[in-house]
C-alpha cells in the first residue's frame, strides 16, 4: 500500500516543527520545544485553559479570581473538577475559598452525605413516630426524658477542660434516663481522657474502650510533641452488662473529615456507623448534648 507524501503545514512552513503524526503529545512536545517548557507543562497549561472556560461560563466573578491568581492551585487541580462540581467549586470561590482541593473535598463529603441519606431512605422503614427534640440544659434534661426509658444514650461532648462539668451531668442523667443494662456511649478528646473515666465511673460501669480513627484531620499537639489521629469512645453500662448484648467491633474509622456545618461536626457516616453498632430496631437512642439545630448526630440515630 503506497502511502500519500506528507505535506508540511503552515506552522511547519513557518519554522514550527510539528510531528508527522497527528495527536496532543505531539503537538505539546513541539510546543514545549519553542517555549523551553516541559510537555506535561503544556498540557497542564491546555487543560486549566479548557477548565477555565467551563468555570467563566458557570461564574465569571470566580473565573476572575481565578485569573488574578488568588487561588493558588487552580493550575494543578482546575481541570480535574467534574461537570457536575463545577457550579459548587465556582461557588465556594466567589464566596472566599482560595483552595481547589479543599472546595472538592467539601463537595466530596456533602455527595457522600447526599449518597448515605438515600441509602437510609431506601433500607430504613419509614418511623411510626416521629423523633423528639428538647432545648435545654443538661443539668434539666431529666425533666424531659421519663425514667429509664432509654435504651442507648450516645454522644459526643465538648473535649475542653473548661467543659469537664458536663461529664458529670451526663453521667447522672444516664443514670436517671437509661434502663437496667443500658448503654452510654461517649466520644471525648485523648488530654483529659483520665478525668473523663474517673467521672463517668463514679455513676456507670466502664465496659471498653473503642478506637475512632480520623485520618486526613491528624492534630499537631505541640506543648505534648504529639501528632493526634485517633478520639476514644467509652463504652459504660448502667448497673450490669446484659447476657445477651451484641458484640461490638472496637475500631471505627471516620472517611473523610466534615467541617461544613460547625468546626466540631463528626463525619455523619461513621457516627452512624457508630449508632449501628449498639442497636438493633425498636430500640430508644438519645444523645443529651446536641450543640446545636445543625448539629447533624441526631441524624445518624
Amino acid at each position: 500500500m503506497k502511502l500519500a507524501p506528507h505535506r508540511p503545514s503552515k506552522d511547519e512552513k513557518n519554522g514550527l516543527k510539528l510531528s508527522p503524526f497527528s495527536g496532543s503529545a505531539a503537538t505539546a512536545k513541539a510546543v514545549a520545544q519553542i517555549a523551553g517548557v516541559s510537555p506535561a507543562t503544556v498540557k497542564r497549561a491546555h487543560q486549566f485553559g479548557k477548565a477555565l472556560e467551563v468555570l467563566e461560563q458557570v461564574s465569571p466573578k470566580a473565573a476572575e479570581v481565578v485569573l488574578r491568581g488568588e487561588v493558588k492551585d487552580a493550575l494543578t487541580n482546575l481541570h480535574l473538577v467534574p461537570a457536575e462540581a463545577m457550579s459548587f467549586v465556582a461557588e465556594q470561590i466567589t464566596n472566599g475559598e482560595r483552595s481547589i482541593k479543599r472546595a472538592m473535598e467539601k463537595w466530596g463529603a456533602l455527595q457522600r452525605e447526599k449518597r448515605l441519606k438515600e441509602k437510609m431512605a431506601e433500607v430504613l422503614p419509614k418511623p411510626t413516630q416521629p423523633f423528639e427534640l428538647y432545648c435545654c440544659d443538661i443539668h434539666d434534661a431529666h425533666k424531659f426524658v421519663a425514667a429509664e426509658s432509654v435504651d442507648l444514650i450516645v454522644t459526643d461532648p465538648p473535649y475542653g477542660r473548661e467543659h469537664l462539668h458536663l461529664y458529670d451531668a451526663l453521667a447522672k442523667f444516664a443514670v436517671h434516663a437509661l434502663k437496667e443494662g443500658g448503654i452510654c456511649v461517649v466520644m471525648c478528646g485523648v488530654r483529659y481522657l483520665r478525668e473523663v473515666m474517673e467521672t463517668l465511673s463514679r455513676h456507670l460501669n466502664y465496659v471498653w474502650t473503642l478506637t475512632y480513627l480520623t485520618p486526613g484531620q491528624h492534630n499537631k499537639l505541640f506543648p505534648f510533641r504529639v501528632i493526634n489521629a485517633w478520639k476514644p469512645v467509652l463504652y459504660f453500662v448502667k448497673g450490669e452488662l446484659a447476657e445477651d448484648a451484641q458484640w461490638v467491633f472496637d475500631v471505627i474509622e471516620s472517611p473523610q473529615p466534615e467541617k461544613t456545618d460547625h468546626e466540631w461536626q463528626q463525619n455523619l457516616e461513621a457516627f452512624t456507623d457508630l449508632v449501628r453498632r449498639f442497636t438493633h430496631k425498636g430500640m430508644v437512642v438519645c444523645d443529651p448534648l446536641l450543640r446545636d439545630w445543625n448539629d447533624r448526630r441526631g441524624s445518624a440515630c
